[in-house]
């Protein structure tokens, strides 16, 4: 997994 794909996933999940 690149970071980019995790860092987007923690995002949409701190976003919510």
């Amino acid at each position: 997994m690149s970071i980019q794909k995790i860092w987007n996933f923690q995002i949409l999940r701190i976003k919510k």
